[in-house]
């Protein structure tokens, strides 16, 4: 449905699915909403409903890793990082940056940002890295 201002409406929203043992197992459309846009759902009396309650309340804070930094990459700069492999691209630029992989690891990441994000990184020769 559209709106008078011109703008979709939804009439309505899927929170999850039931399985046939009527445990409801909630999707990301429940788990962004706000608690208190959750405390409005009704729910039948005969679901179980272990996987949406208490998740998502806590206050949302930093991730934190008690580990040593490792390769977390995933999704479309992992997808690149295997093209510069394949292709040769990481080989060279650690040829003509005498095998500096800090470095060429900034200049990949500069070269993924506009596939990546859909905008563009503009390096300055002071160090910085702006929008």
């Amino acid at each position: 449905m559209v709106g008078e201002d011109g703008k979709k409406q939804y009439r309505h929203k899927h929170w999850g699915t039931v399985d046939d043992d009527n445990r409801f197992h909630p999707n990301a459309t429940y788990f962004n909403a706000s608690p208190a846009e959750r405390a409005k759902l009704i729910f039948p009396a005969e679901w179980i409903l272990d996987e949406a309650r208490g998740r998502g309340e806590d206050k949302r804070g930093r991730v934190e890793y008690s580990k040593d930094d490792v390769d977390r990459q995933y999704g479309p700069t992992w997808l690149l990082d295997k093209v510069a492999d394949a292709t040769g691209v990481r080989s060279d630029l650690l040829k003509v940056f005498d095998n500096n992989e800090e470095k060429v690891n900034q200049i990949l990441t500069m070269a993924y940002f506009p596939f990546i994000d859909n905008r563009s990184k503009t390096y300055h020769a002071s160090g910085g890295i702006t929008k």
